[in-house]
């Protein structure tokens, strides 16, 4: 793997974690 695919992947894994928690609060809350 390249330097610039791991900083991919790291930003789709970053923005899906941020979603799941996200989800997560608006079912506790809502």
């Amino acid at each position: 793997m390249t330097r610039r695919e791991i900083l991919l992947w790291l930003e789709i894994f970053d923005i899906a974690f941020l979603a799941s928690v996200v989800l997560i609060l608006w079912a506790v809350l809502g």
